[in-house]
């Protein structure tokens, strides 16, 4: 049995999501889907697993021509996937998500003993330790994972689709669940593994394809052999300059405790843990640093932020402000110095329905107690002028709504509220995600021109390019832990995505 897709053809609106491309899985073969973001790995996805019809080319399993009305359709005819983002009912039993949609009856009724009898060989394969009458909110992510898959597997597929399977896992969950992988390959199964991770791809994997920009590069090629710097170099289309070549502690690849800054007003982390997402975790940012911290979904570095923000709480080690402070609170840390522009500027950043007077104003009067009866209309006016001017905001005036301006504009709002708190460490959480490129630029001019007044920056974003051009450091994350840091002429796209992408010490980092 094989399944094939060829000449795949894709169009949304004007954008060619994906052009003449192929792909083909065999019985008993993990075959992985590379590539970065954008580059159609989704668009693929949703046509293989049967959400997607294409615009042109054709799909075939054993060799007959299909098309699917939706994926449960696909999943009846054997082609099945498990989606990033998960699907369950957290306030559900585990025993009732593994057959949501796929309940088991006798007689008309709901048969939950058949069900747990039909499970049972599912529970043994894939480990599951746990009583299914747990609803699946006390359960781990590496559980929720394990249940989405088991709830495939009880589709009997003959085609399993996994779409980054382990982006939230921990390196114990990751292990369980790849040798869960090739077992089922093992069964006779074809797998389709999308993964960032190259060091768990090339553990698994027997075959690789990679797209670019919604084109094929490389072609159901085997894996043996392949060199993760090679597979960097096919997704992002340009050589590697500066490879590091072995783990973390290798002269590119600096431990961030080596790095000597200077000692007095800097954001300080000292051998931080919080659960499963951060573990033994040192680094400093400095006033006049701009510092990227890069990983993955779930690799840690996000949590970074909220812990110098007072969202959470170490559960051991030190966090320590530039004020010689720890966080206790977000309004703690607001007064102490530390402001955090949120990339969700419409669910976390902006009042829509308010001015941006109000907007500008409403970090200084809430968080550190103005009191709006004592700020007069003339004073929010005039700091909203003030600020609009310092930022850039194009509008008809400080009294225009929020939610009428661009997406560049409210950005800048976000920026302009939490400048007038005259921060002592930012925090940017994907600050220019959805601008345009001109409001972009603005933007870093802003966070330079706070660096070079001795203000110390931390951010992170989903394109790594916007990090080596504004950083002057980066720390990437792997699993929680510190995979690297990379300054001056490392800072190269191709190394952060590098480190990004494989684990300190594997087989995959140490490949020459």
């Amino acid at each position: 049995m094989s399944y094939r897709a060829a000449g795949i053809n894709k169009h949304f609106g004007g954008v060619h999501a994906l052009r003449d491309v192929s792909i083909e899985f065999h019985p008993g073969s993990v075959h992985a889907l590379l590539g970065e973001n954008g580059a159609g790995k989704s668009t693929l996805l949703g046509v293989l697993g049967g959400a997607l019809r294409p615009d042109a080319g054709n799909v075939t399993l054993d060799g007959k021509h299909v098309t699917f009305k939706d994926a449960r359709e696909a999943a009846k005819l054997g082609v099945a996937t498990v989606a990033q983002e998960l699907r369950l009912y957290p306030e559900l039993s585990a025993l009732d998500n593994l057959f949501s949609n796929n309940e088991r009856t006798r007689a008309g009724f709901l048969s939950r003993g058949k069900m747990r009898q039909q499970v049972s060989s599912v529970v043994e394969e894939l480990g599951l330790s746990f009583d299914l009458d747990t609803p699946v909110v006390q359960l781990s992510l590496g559980d929720r994972q394990l249940i989405e898959i088991g709830r495939a597997l009880l589709l009997e597929p003959r085609v399993l689709i996994l779409d980054e399977p382990t982006s939230a896992l921990g390196p114990e969950d990751v292990q369980r669940l790849l040798e869960v992988v090739r077992d089922l390959a093992g069964r006779g199964v074809a797998i389709c593994y999308v993964s960032h991770m190259l060091d768990e791809v090339m553990q698994v994997c027997d075959t690789v394809t990679v797209l670019r920009n919604g084109r094929n590069v490389w072609v159901n090629e085997p894996m043996e052999g392949k060199d993760p710097r090679v597979l960097v170099r096919a997704m992002i289309g340009s050589d590697i300059e500066h490879v590091a070549v072995g783990p973390a502690d290798h002269p590119t690849l600096h431990r961030a405790h080596t790095q000597m800054i200077s000692p007095g007003g800097a954001l300080k982390f000292e051998d931080v843990s919080m659960g499963d997402s951060l573990h033994d975790v040192t680094l400093t940012v400095a006033p006049g640093e701009i510092v990227g911290l890069a990983g993955r979904p779930g690799a840690g570095h996000q949590t970074v932020l909220e812990l110098a923000f007072g969202m959470a709480k170490a559960s051991s080690g030190n966090v320590t402000l530039p004020d010689g402070l720890t966080p206790t609170s977000i309004r703690h840390a607001v007064r102490h110095g530390v402001a955090l522009v949120p990339g969700d500027r419409r669910r976390l950043g902006l009042m829509l329905d308010n001015s941006i007077a109000d907007n500008v104003s409403a970090v200084t009067r809430d968080a550190l107690g103005e009191g709006s009866f004592f700020i007069s209309r003339r004073d929010l006016t005039e700091r909203a002028i003030k600020m609009s001017e310092q930022v850039g905001i194009v509008s008809s005036g400080p009294a225009q709504l929020a939610g009428q301006l661009s997406g560049g504009n409210q950005q800048k709002v976000v920026f302009a509220k939490w400048l007038t708190t005259d921060p002592d460490l930012l925090l940017l959480d994907d600050p220019t995600r959805g601008v345009d490129i001109g409001a972009r630029a603005e933007m870093h001019d802003i966070v330079r021109g706070l660096a070079a007044d001795g203000t110390a920056v931390a951010v992170t974003s989903t394109d790594v390019p916007e990090l080596v051009e504004l950083c002057t450091r980066i720390i990437v994350f792997y699993h929680g832990r510190v995979r690297a840091v990379l300054a001056s002429d490392e800072m190269t796209v191709e190394n952060v995505l590098y480190a990004m992408s494989t684990a300190p010490g594997s087989d995959a980092v140490d490949a020459t």
